[in-house]
């Protein structure tokens, strides 16, 4: 996956409490689509800082708990600084811009230095769905 013009691995996150979907990488690596109840991440080793801003596009077209990004230190749910922007799960996370409707592809820009800072060694794509993985697909690019 492409992230900020870099090639890096995908991974499973949390995979004994939480990941067991699936990925894959399209469009030359710009995008990483998520199936079932799957949390993915890859290498990020970077510093937020309170003029850090985030933009991707996201599409989705099966919704499950949980579409978001999330940034973490220690691959072990729970201790992750996340965004969510579509789902029916409310209590987890950063709210503010869970605002996804539809099944088109739509452009997000988070002011993420502005709710947090710090270093972070993984970003992870999540695409939670435990009620109905069969359903959930979720698309992050650029």
């Amino acid at each position: 996956l492409n992230i900020n013009g870099t090639p890096e691995a995908v991974d499973d996150y949390d995979p004994v409490g939480q990941d067991d979907g699936s990925f894959d990488i399209q469009d030359s690596g710009s995008t990483i689509r998520l199936t079932g109840n799957a949390w993915k991440k890859a290498p990020f080793n970077y510093t937020v800082t309170p003029s850090t801003v985030m933009e991707f596009d996201l599409k989705v077209t099966g919704t499950g708990e949980i579409q978001g990004i999330a940034f973490d230190n220690d691959n072990v749910l729970g201790g992750e600084v996340l965004f969510q922007f579509a789902g029916t799960q409310s209590d987890y996370g950063n709210q503010d811009f869970n605002t996804y409707s539809g099944n088109d592809w739509v452009s997000f820009s988070i002011p993420i230095g502005q709710f947090f800072t710090g270093s972070y060694n993984n970003i992870v794509f999540v695409g939670d769905s435990d009620s109905s993985p069969s359903s959930q697909e979720s698309f992050f690019r650029d």
